[in-house]
């Protein structure tokens, strides 16, 4: 019986070390794989430890480059191309995100300033009136709400067409 619990030792031990004798071209196609699959589902504390884990397995390469064959070098460039092209499309849609956020709100915000600017009228605007005429604020905040405005819509189109492209 104790020969048998010392084979089962020994056995659970040679198949776990086997899990951590993968290559690191192995290990790294398996994580890119898996972010691929997993991406669209990624928090921002699961891209930042992904990140970490992507660095390790691409610093463990580096530091055996000369222990990789041209075939293994290529496998590994391959997936470290997919995962930087991971990372760029997730920064693209957080952009796109916070800029629609930002279009949502903008209107608000400046209509927020001018009620405040209205409900304090008597002091506020004849402190400003002296010290600045008041048709040129109001001008400028109109303007700047349409530049802003246009800005973003077009900066959001450009975002989303990138999405799609990259999508099909």
């Amino acid at each position: 019986m104790k020969q048998f619990c010392v084979a089962i030792l020994l056995l659970s031990f040679l198949l776990s070390s086997c899990a951590t004798w993968r290559s690191v071209p192995d290990r790294l196609d398996s994580f890119v794989l898996n972010a691929e699959s997993s991406a669209q589902n990624y928090s921002s504390e699961d891209w930042e430890l992904s990140n970490t884990q992507y660095q390790n397995l691409v610093d463990t390469y580096w530091d055996n480059l000369d222990k990789y064959s041209q075939e293994d070098r290529a496998r590994v460039t391959k997936a470290i191309a997919k995962y930087q092209t991971l990372l760029v499309l997730n920064g693209i849609s957080e952009t796109a995100e916070l800029i629609n956020l930002i279009k949502e709100v903008a209107p608000a915000y400046l209509d927020g300033i001018k009620d405040a600017v209205n409900d304090s009228r008597s002091g506020i605007l004849n402190t400003i009136r002296e010290l600045v005429d008041f048709s040129e604020i109001e001008d400028s905040f109109s303007n700047l709400k349409e530049d802003v405005g246009g800005f973003i819509e077009e900066l959001v189109d450009g975002v989303n067409e990138a999405i799609e492209s990259t999508q099909e």
